[in-house]
């Protein structure tokens, strides 16, 4: 991951942090979970699609963002308990 990614809309969500950032070329939803992490390697990279993906919230086990990969902002979702 590049350190001078530019970072958008960090959030916390009790131990669990999301943000979305430019690492990988476009925004795209990442997660850690401070209870858990060991380093950096363990971060979790929720979305990873061409378009943007930003603004990301967590409720009972499941991500959700606002995506652009349609070509209009649309909210998506990932259910991590499944």
């Amino acid at each position: 991951r590049t350190n001078n990614a530019p970072v958008l809309d960090m959030r916390l969500f009790g131990s669990l942090v999301l943000w979305s950032d430019k690492s990988e070329g476009s925004y795209d939803i990442w997660a850690a979970d401070l209870d858990t992490m060991v380093d950096e390697n363990t971060y979790l990279q929720v979305t990873s699609e061409s378009h943007d993906q930003r603004y990301p919230y967590f409720f009972g086990g499941v991500y959700y963002w606002q995506d652009n990969r349609n070509g209009k902002w649309e909210i998506w979702s990932y259910d991590s308990t499944k």
